[in-house]
């Protein structure tokens, strides 16, 4: 993935006072080339008599350039290393470890989502923190073999979840929180089979059900009766 980035400065103070100092750079510049100029003039005009000085005034005005040059470098060079720019835009960044091998990356999707992803130093992807195209947040832990592992995040309706999942990424616990008061939890077998429900419902009132799973893969709910107590 190639990054391409600029910077673009919030407001346009930073822009008119790097441009003063420039056109201020540029001024004395042209104030020392003119008097180097003016002399060399009067020195050229002298008689032969006066070679030795024509040549002293010659390297007094280029001494006298460059000493304009030198300051005006070092105070601009000063301005733009103790200046942070305000922003940095682009549409997706990648960071790469001395290996080349990428570490992170911060994109947005064509649908409008929003990712950050963080890898290990092979890498595979570890941590995902993304944003979908309707609000969702969301936070995804993977192991090294790139299965995921946990899932936590809060749904468009205000749902929060929290998703644990095995090593074949299978849910083998889930609990969620809806927005109403509900709170539930389901526990599944190796094969993603929900077989045990326990919660609280909106009013209160506490939930425990399990579940049967016959030869023919049909499950049936058993309700152990607390409900209503």
């Amino acid at each position: 993935m190639k990054t391409r980035a600029s910077a673009k400065p919030e407001s346009t103070s930073s822009s008119t006072d790097l441009n003063d100092t420039v056109t201020d750079m540029e001024y004395r510049m042209r104030e020392a080339r003119a008097a180097l100029e003016r002399r060399m003039d009067a020195i050229e005009s002298a008689s032969s008599r006066h070679g030795a000085a024509r040549w002293l005034g010659v390297i007094f005005g280029a001494v006298a350039l460059i000493t304009v040059l030198l300051v005006s470098t070092r105070t601009a060079g000063a301005y733009r290393v103790g200046t942070v720019a305000p922003s940095l835009q682009a549409a997706s960044f990648v960071l790469k470890d001395t290996d080349g091998v990428e570490r992170a990356s911060l994109g947005v999707g064509e649908d409008g989502g929003a990712a950050f992803a963080l890898t290990d130093i092979n890498g595979r992807v570890r941590l995902k923190l993304s944003v979908l195209s309707d609000g969702s947040p969301g936070l995804t832990l993977l192991d090294n073999e790139g299965e995921t592992r946990a899932i936590l995040g809060l749904l468009s309706d205000g749902t929060t979840t929290l998703v644990l999942a095995d090593r074949g990424s299978v849910a083998r616990g889930v609990f969620t929180l809806t927005p109403d008061g509900a709170a539930r939890m389901l526990f599944s077998d190796a094969s993603g089979q929900t077989r045990t429900a326990v919660g609280v419902d909106a009013s209160g009132q506490p939930e425990i059900n399990t579940i049967d799973v016959d030869d023919r893969g049909e499950s049936a709910r058993q309700d152990d009766g607390s409900q209503g107590r």
